[in-house]
C-alpha cells in the first residue's frame, strides 16, 4: 500500500476562547519559522490552529484511504514552564470530521514531532473517501500550558495517507456473431 505525504498551503487561527496563534502560516514548512501562542495562568489554552489546502493529486480519485496520520513538529519556550498538544482533529469545510485525538503529548524545548491517528486509522470515521480530500480538508490542533508562562511554537504540520487502489468492476462483453 502506498503512502503519500501531504503538505499544506493554508494556515489559520480559528478564533475561540483561547489565545490566538501568531503567524499561523509559519506552520506550513519545517524551516524553524513557527506559528506561536503565548500562554499564561490567565490564558492557559490556545485557539485552534487550522492547516488546510493540501495537494492530494498523487492519490487516485478511486483510492480507498486506509490510514491518516498527522505529524506535528512543535516545541515550547519558557524554561521552567511546560506545554502540551491537547487535541488534533481532522477538518473539512470548516467542520470537525471523525474523532478528536486527545492524546496529550508534552512538548519539549526543542522541535520534536508528535504523531496522531485518531481513535483508529481513519479517526473513527469508518472510512474517508478520496473524493472528500479537497482544499478544505486538513487538520486542526490546540495546545495548553502545564506550568509557567510558555510560548508554544508549531513549526510544521503534515499528513501521511496510506491508501489502496480500488479497481472498478469490469464487464466483459461477448460479441455474438450470427452465422
Amino acid at each position: 500500500m502506498p503512502t503519500t505525504t501531504i503538505t499544506f498551503s493554508t494556515g489559520a487561527n480559528v478564533a475561540g476562547s483561547g489565545v490566538d496563534w501568531t503567524d499561523p502560516t509559519n506552520a506550513l514548512a519545517s524551516d524553524n519559522s513557527h506559528a506561536t501562542a503565548i500562554l499564561s495562568g490567565v490564558a492557559p489554552n490556545t485557539d485552534q490552529l487550522r492547516i488546510t489546502n493540501g495537494d492530494f493529486s498523487a492519490i487516485p480519485i478511486t483510492a480507498r484511504i486506509d490510514t491518516v496520520t498527522v505529524a506535528i513538529e512543535a516545541k515550547y519556550a519558557g524554561g521552567a514552564s511546560g506545554a502540551k498538544i491537547t487535541s488534533a482533529q481532522l477538518v473539512r469545510t470548516g467542520a470537525v470530521i471523525g474523532a478528536i485525538d486527545t492524546t496529550d503529548n508534552a512538548l519539549t524545548l526543542t522541535d520534536a514531532t508528535n504523531t496522531y491517528t485518531g481513535t483508529n486509522a481513519v479517526w473513527g470515521t469508518g472510512h474517508i473517501q478520496r473524493a472528500s480530500l479537497d482544499s478544505t480538508f486538513g487538520v486542526q490542533l490546540a495546545c495548553a500550558r502545564t506550568s509557567g508562562d510558555p510560548t508554544v511554537s508549531v513549526d510544521f504540520v503534515s499528513m501521511d495517507i496510506t491508501w489502496q487502489r480500488v479497481s472498478g468492476k469490469s464487464r466483459s462483453r461477448k460479441s455474438s456473431r450470427r452465422r
